[in-house]
């Protein structure tokens, strides 16, 4: 390196050195004494040799520095570019390449794409169309003691203890809006726990008239009891309460037309008009507008936001950064039973009425909920039967956002049934990323037996129904039953 450099030099060094000589012979013949012009050529002579010697510092810099390239190259084998190495480095570019013409092809359908920290997404960079993508996925694992199984008619005893893992649910959501935010739509699918088909359970199409104002009609969870309509993903227990079950049919989907009118910041007001309760949920006859089990029913809620926002009404957590939230809600649910040759089909009703009465507060990660619910049913058999339930629970978080034990208690009580229902349930959350990723267990104690005759709602018996509770049916000479439960949970 430095052999090539020097000869480049040498041309303008010894040019510099000519005007020099050049300069100090004219000085010389000259023979004029000029200072002057003596101290500005002895300052040139002194700019050459200075930048002489920084020309020589660099060349040995260059030097240095190829020397120790060759060094390392002598390091390297000279297989290092092997076959399977120069097929991974063009894998990658391929990768590179194509998920770059992705982006582009994105870009100019002017689409976007990505996770917003709770859904993924695609939906067009004006808005107007958007498409968000999630699911549930709930494993759970129960253990069920009773003290003395009833015997099935014309086979052997049942058994006194069940273990057993069951897949509780597995869902896909699908919700958006197309060619414009006010009209938006929601299409839930859930495996079905036994044959692992696919079961509808909501599809809406809805419409925000204002700001205030949506319409929907299609598949739903009609808005009757909170803790049916609260998604089982964001709940205290492994499962919903009992209560749930025997007055709204556990997710008490159903089909028909609905209002919710949000005037203000404090009022919610829910109306729907459908073909009633359960009778969109999976498995059901409902779908058929021939099938179904009513003339028509009508529904309607009320809740008034005392404090906090309304997302906090989406669950019972008190979340660490969120206000004080206080709700109180009230529900009214009227239906009139198929006439004519339906009229005797299960469970045999003329028509009922259920009301209820709720409210929850949530306070420096202290959460609770009680509600009232009452029943009113005309059967064929029986008029006027009046039914009651109770919900109270409560939890707090010992660890903030982390861990947080919870307690439940209801009674259910049956007119007509020999005793009243009660059930005690206590366990305990753990969340890893609050409801999206979560542990939860719990032990459900039966202080009464579950038969049919104390868990009669407005499906009838329920049960031989209530294997999602973990709870089997009693004999109704037993003592109740115990069930241990335990469920993970991952949102996506």
């Amino acid at each position: 390196m430095q052999a090539r450099m020097r000869p480049r030099m040498r041309p303008a060094i010894l040019a510099a050195l000519a005007v020099l000589s050049i300069g100090a012979t004219a000085v010389r013949t000259d023979a004029r004494p000029d200072d002057e012009l003596a101290r500005q050529v002895q300052e040139l002579r002194e700019r050459l040799a200075a930048q002489q010697a920084t020309l020589e510092a660099q060349q040995s810099q260059i030097q240095s520095q190829a020397d120790e390239i060759e060094k390392l190259r002598g390091q390297v084998p000279g297989d290092w570019l092997t076959e399977q190495r120069a097929e991974e480095i063009r894998g990658l570019v391929t990768e590179v390449l194509a998920d770059a013409d992705t982006r582009a092809s994105l870009l100019q359908g002017g689409a976007i794409a990505g996770h917003d920290g709770k859904n993924f997404f695609i939906g067009s960079s004006d808005g107007n169309f958007l498409l968000k993508v999630g699911g549930q996925i709930q494993p759970r694992y129960i253990a069920n003691f009773r003290d003395n199984a009833p015997i099935v008619f014309g086979g052997p005893p049942a058994d006194d203890d069940e273990f057993g893992f069951q897949i509780r649910r597995v869902k896909l959501f699908f919700d958006g809006h197309v060619f414009d935010p006010k009209l938006t739509y929601r299409v839930q699918v859930a495996a079905n726990r036994d044959t692992g088909g696919l079961d509808l359970e909501e599809g809406i199409i809805g419409y925000a008239t204002n700001d205030e104002l949506r319409l929907f009609v299609g598949r739903f969870a009609d808005p009757l009891l909170r803790d049916s309509f609260t998604s089982n993903s964001r709940q205290l227990a492994v499962e919903r309460s009992i209560t749930s079950y025997v007055f709204a049919a556990n997710d008490n989907y159903t089909e028909g037309f609905g209002a919710d009118w949000r005037p203000g910041e404090a009022w919610r007001f829910r109306a729907t008009l459908n073909d009633g309760i359960g009778s969109g949920n999976p498995g059901g006859t409902g779908n058929d507008f021939a099938n179904d089990t009513t003339d028509f029913a009508v529904t309607g809620r009320v809740d008034w936001k005392v404090a906090g926002n309304w997302k906090q009404m989406d669950d019972y957590a008190a979340w660490s950064g969120e206000p004080t939230a206080v709700f109180i809600g009230a529900a009214l649910h009227y239906e009139v039973a198929e006439t004519g040759d339906n009229q005797l089909a299960a469970p045999g009703f003329d028509d009922f009425f259920v009301y209820t009465l709720d409210g929850s507060i949530e306070m420096g990660g202290f959460n609770a909920f009680a509600a009232i619910i009452g029943q009113q049913v005309n059967t064929i058999a029986i008029p006027n039967l009046n039914n009651f339930g109770f919900l109270v629970q409560a939890g707090y978080m010992i660890v903030p956002d982390k861990v947080e034990p919870f307690a439940r208690y209801e009674p259910v009580d049956i007119d007509n049934a020999p005793e009243e229902l009660g059930i005690i349930t206590a366990g305990l959350n753990y969340y890893w990323h609050a409801n999206t990723v979560k542990f939860t267990a719990d032990v459900v104690y039966c202080l009464d037996p579950v038969t049919n005759a104390t868990t009669f709602g407005a499906l009838g018996a329920t049960g031989t129904g209530l294997t999602g509770l973990g709870l089997l049916p009693d004999n109704p000479a037993s003592d109740g039953q115990v069930a241990v439960r335990a469920q993970f949970q991952l949102l996506f």
